[in-house]
């Protein structure tokens, strides 16, 4: 496992967590940013977590909502392509 967290003021921001497996060489890529810092610290936190990545690695999956769109972008930057796309729905009967 590969951690980044940025704090600031004794205050979480955002973190990023890489899970290799090593025996089937398959990553997963976790991205958590605080509202209030979205569209800031995104592409830092990928960028950092990636780069201390020392097992080798075939694939690597990262699952993000289709609203947050820095996250989006900054595991695009990185070669990162959406495969599906999903979308929750929500029919209030009264």
């Amino acid at each position: 496992q590969v951690w980044r967290v940025i704090e600031a003021d004794d205050q979480l921001w955002g973190a990023a967590l890489a899970e290799i497996n090593r025996r089937s060489q398959h990553g997963k890529l976790f991205l958590w940013v605080v509202p209030s810092r979205s569209g800031r610290i995104e592409q830092v936190l990928v960028d950092s977590v990636l780069a201390e990545i020392k097992t080798p690695v075939q694939q690597m999956t990262a699952r993000v909502p289709g609203s947050q769109v820095a996250s989006r972008v900054a595991l695009a930057t990185r070669g990162f392509q959406q495969v599906r796309a999903l979308t929750h729905m929500r029919l209030k009967i009264t």
